[in-house]
């Protein structure tokens, strides 16, 4: 749900700042009351008018529409026609002589109810349950001010450098520290040569919340080996034909020339310069090889872990603490 966290945003700077030019909030509609079918049309437009009173009085500018939804793909399709990404509606219930309402907000991309307030009428007329209507619509605001307020995700991992994406998107590297909207998430940290881990969690809003993960190797063979062979094996490779080069080329420095100019002594080093060179082919093998082992393991652990992304249904329970919630994974 990106707009809430463009929504938060621009709600809270509107509150702590008196700015001439406040950032744009999404579009929002106003959908009918749903009411107890007793109620005469007089009531119920009496009610709807309270009700579009409040959200008025709760600073949403919203445009009313003639539709009610109850299931996500109607409200999808009605924020498609209308254009708002924000839905908001309510519903009165009769229990006995009393009324129950409730008014709420949905995310017309998803159909989620992103907030809602509650309240009980007792034993009132309409007039009085306009009043109702119309004091829990005004408070709706608020309501979507504390729950789409973002949560600070700090992700850590031993050894640090893991990439971290959250939903299929690339966030950072550990040590990382980023606001996201709250709500469901799915988490990967994938670092080359270490074992790809996948969590999904609850994230709350307005609080930090810190997931921490050692990270073991997924093979005993350390990442540095291949590069060291292919170091080496460019060493030993240069040294080989260095060495096939300059065999039975004359020794200057203790030529000795005999009269025609040719000196006495000459190198010997085709049989260094081959081992040399053989060892440095052999090497560079080797490195390549081993570079591409790590290159396939690390893209089937990435495979593996975005395709567990759509499998896994498990949600991790966070522990609450003063503030944020803490997991420590050791894997």
């Amino acid at each position: 749900m990106p707009w809430l966290a463009s929504l938060g945003m621009a709600l809270t700077l509107s509150l702590a700042q008196a700015a001439p030019a406040p950032a744009p909030s999404p579009k929002v509609g106003s959908m009918p009351l749903r009411v107890p079918p007793d109620v005469s049309e007089p009531d119920q437009e009496t009610l709807q008018r309270r009700f579009g009173d409040g959200i008025a009085r709760s600073g949403l500018d919203a445009t009313a529409t003639s539709k009610r939804c109850d299931d996500p793909a109607c409200y999808q399709e009605l924020g498609e026609k209308t254009g708002a990404s924000l839905l908001v509606g309510g519903t009165i219930e009769r229990a006995g002589p009393d009324y129950q309402v409730e008014v709420y907000a949905v995310d017309s991309s998803s159909g989620e109810v992103v907030a809602s307030v509650e309240g009980v009428c007792e034993i009132c007329g309409v007039g009085e349950l306009g009043d109702v209507v119309g004091n829990l619509a005004a408070r709706l605001r608020p309501a979507l001010e504390t729950t789409i307020q973002p949560t600070t995700l700090v992700v850590e991992s031993d050894p640090s450098g893991a990439e971290v994406w959250v939903d299929g998107e690339r966030m950072g590297d550990t040590p990382l520290s980023t606001a996201v909207a709250p709500g469901e998430h799915e988490i990967d940290v994938i670092k080359r040569g270490r074992r790809t881990e996948h969590v999904e969690a609850s994230l709350r809003p307005g609080v930090t919340e810190t997931f921490s993960f050692r990270l073991a190797r997924t093979s005993r063979l350390p990442p540095w080996v291949p590069w060291v062979a292919l170091g080496t094996g460019m060493g030993s490779l240069a040294a080989g034909i260095a060495l096939l080069v300059i065999d039975e080329n004359p020794i200057r420095r203790d030529c000795n020339a005999d009269v025609a100019g040719n000196c006495q002594y000459l190198y010997d080093t085709v049989a260094g310069g081959v081992v040399f060179t053989i060892t440095g082919v052999a090497l560079l093998g080797t490195g390549v090889g081993l570079l591409v082992m790590q290159s396939r393991q690390d893209r089937a652990q990435r495979s593996a872990s975005f395709r567990a992304r759509s499998r896994r249904s498990a949600h991790l329970q966070l522990v609450p603490g003063l503030g944020g919630a803490s997991l420590v994974g050791r894997f």
